[in-house]
């Protein structure tokens, strides 16, 4: 079994000192954090898609065996419930396929008020 351990996001400044060496400058803190972990969640995908040039940006300055996990934007999860979304999920999987020398997953977040048995939730665990 192969465990990774990240964090929610990356780029916090408050971390400098602690985390990250003081001085180390903004545009360096996702390689030396991708020398810490093995993951990291893209939280800001939920909100609004990274672009291509920004995913191929990160790829290229953390090692092959890292892990992104870009959080399924909230068009799909919340806002349309699973249905209907297969543009959102395209752009999304469009996205991340520029990951293309690192490994990559995607966080579905889902409302609360997705019930278990919904058509939506069978969908996505499988179960249709």
């Amino acid at each position: 079994m192969r465990l990774l351990v990240g964090t929610s996001g990356y780029s916090y400044p408050k971390w400098k000192g602690t985390f990250y060496p003081a001085k180390l400058p903004q545009k360096e803190m996702l390689n030396y954090y991708s020398q810490q972990f093995s993951t990291v969640e893209i939280n800001s995908s939920f909100y609004r898609m990274p672009t291509v040039d920004a995913v191929e940006s990160w790829a290229r300055q953390a090692p092959d065996s890292f892990q992104f996990v870009l959080k399924a934007p909230q068009t799909i999860t919340h806002q349309k419930r699973l249905k209907n979304a297969q543009d959102e999920l395209d752009l999304l999987i469009k996205t991340s396929s520029a990951l293309e020398t690192t490994t990559w997953a995607s966080l579905v977040s889902v409302t609360s008020q997705l019930q278990e048995r919904s058509p939506s939730a069978r969908v996505l665990l499988g179960a249709d």
